[in-house]
């Protein structure tokens, strides 16, 4: 990791500051090249059937490490949140960042699923934003990216 900027740092994924860096560098590079790339949000979330408790730190950890290794290594995830993840994913467009969150959150389920009780299992949900004429800045990216996140509010899994 180039700097060693992190902030809010869960075993190998790094924290916030180190996205917003590098979220500015995917969209000057995605300007300067033509390239698109996507943004993924990750919600891991208490669940309401059990009594809506807050998710614990173990299965952050847990959900950040499937995470992780679910991706390319070119790709990024970051915790941006106790419950939230950022998946940055370079030269991805919009076909591929669908395809992506669904693999993203399948695996992290699976992933959860061996580990956890039922009564246990978070809700997870995901939204994404791909770099367009409409999404250039990180800003209007992660505005877009949040509002398909509230939109698709229900359960991913």
């Amino acid at each position: 990791m180039r700097g060693g900027v992190r902030s809010t740092t869960i075993g190998n994924v790094p924290g916030r500051a180190y996205w917003q860096r590098r979220l500015e560098e995917e969209c000057t590079r995605a300007e300067r090249y033509r390239r698109p790339f996507a943004v993924i949000l990750i919600t891991v979330g208490a669940d309401p059937q059990n009594g809506g408790a807050p998710v614990s730190e173990a299965v952050t950890m847990l959900a950040a490490e499937s995470l992780r290794r679910s991706v390319r290594g070119s790709d990024v995830v970051c915790r941006l949140a106790p419950n939230r993840f950022g998946v940055l994913l370079v030269e991805t467009n919009e076909e591929g960042a669908l395809t992506a969150k669904r693999r993203l959150v399948s695996n992290t389920v699976r992933d959860l699923q061996r580990c956890l009780t039922a009564g246990m299992m978070p809700v997870i949900t995901a939204g994404h934003a791909v770099y367009t004429a409409q999404h250039r800045s990180p800003s209007t990216l992660m505005h877009g990216a949040e509002a398909a996140l509230q939109h698709h509010a229900a359960p991913a899994w």
